[in-house]
């Protein structure tokens, strides 16, 4: 969604969605409050071509293959929500796919 500068309410309502079906939203920590900075952190690195430390940053973070391909799933269904997956973010679900596939 952030590959191709544009966010879709499609997409939006995706990552709220899975949000929502995870049951991380808790008293301590709600979705609202993570989105802004988590999009600004993924702005950043498009913005400054550093994909790869950001990757190599959830990588490191992420031990669970059951939770990688999660990842996966999810980053998949947030890009093809509006149904318009461009080229860019073609180009960055097959990064996060030789990740966390």
């Amino acid at each position: 969604m952030m590959a191709d500068r544009h966010i879709s309410t499609d997409e939006l309502d995706e990552i709220r969605a899975i949000s929502d079906d995870s049951g991380w939203e808790t008293s301590t920590f709600a979705f609202d409050s993570y989105i802004g900075p988590a999009s600004a952190k993924v702005r950043a690195a498009l913005a400054d071509h550093t994909v790869e430390a950001l990757l190599d940053d959830i990588d490191g973070r992420v031990a669970s293959s059951v939770l990688r391909a999660a990842l996966f799933s999810a980053a998949r269904d947030v890009a093809g929500a509006d149904h318009e997956v461009d080229a860019d973010e073609e180009s960055l679900l097959g990064q996060i796919a030789a990740r966390f596939d």
